[in-house]
């Protein structure tokens, strides 16, 4: 009874914590700049992903014009042989314009298309890379060439190994020699490079006409 009585008798203390045991702490600079690697590193491998499915879909899009191109000028010189109708090697580019042979999305209808006497690359249909898609037609190879001008070293070895079994290409350093398809990556980066150093990397792919 005692100890209760003495325990009753005895002062309460409160303890009171400070504002500087309660407030809240911030992250430290080396917090800080590790969370902001982490997001460097996951927004480079982003748009890393991004990036090459963006390019592959250039490639996709590519052989798809190609064979829609070639297509429409089969239709036209298939028949009756290219012979007939050309004598030579023979631009016709702009034809295509005007006939609708190429996609739309390829074409700027504000833009004169020119052929000839020399023709002007810059009025042509665009690539997916920006420049310019040229047609001929080519008697001696019975063919139809159409051309993908200026291309940037990795669209032309994708580009090249895509192309489908239905064509040929000419090997770009060699313009004499064609390649069959599947065409592997090693003849590829090997036929991928310009005519004339520092030039334009361009890719011819031969199309039958019948």
């Amino acid at each position: 009874m005692k100890e209760a009585i003495a325990m009753l008798k005895r002062p309460i203390v409160l303890s009171v914590l400070s504002n500087r045991s309660v407030r809240r702490r911030g992250f430290t600079l080396t917090e800080v700049a590790i969370v902001l690697g982490v997001m460097g590193i996951v927004m480079a491998a982003l748009w890393t992903i991004f990036s090459t499915v963006s390019a592959n879909q250039k490639v996709v899009i590519a052989v798809q014009e190609a064979s829609f191109i070639a297509e429409n000028y089969r239709g036209l010189y298939g028949h009756r042989g290219i012979e007939e109708k050309v004598g030579a090697i023979t631009p016709v580019t702009c034809l295509g314009v005007a006939d609708g042979f190429f996609p739309p999305t390829m074409v700027n209808p504000a833009v004169v298309c020119v052929d000839a006497p020399v023709g002007d690359p810059t009025t042509w249909p665009k690539h997916p890379w920006g420049d310019a898609v040229g047609v001929s037609v080519i008697p001696a190879e019975q063919s139809i060439q159409v051309g993908f001008n200026n291309l940037p070293l990795a669209a032309c070895v994708q580009l090249a190994t895509q192309i489908p079994d239905s064509a040929t290409i000419f090997n770009v350093a060699l313009p004499s020699t064609i390649v069959h398809p599947p065409i592997t990556p090693t003849v590829a980066v090997a036929g991928c490079v310009p005519i004339v150093a520092g030039g334009p990397l361009n890719l011819q792919i031969l199309y039958r006409a019948r």
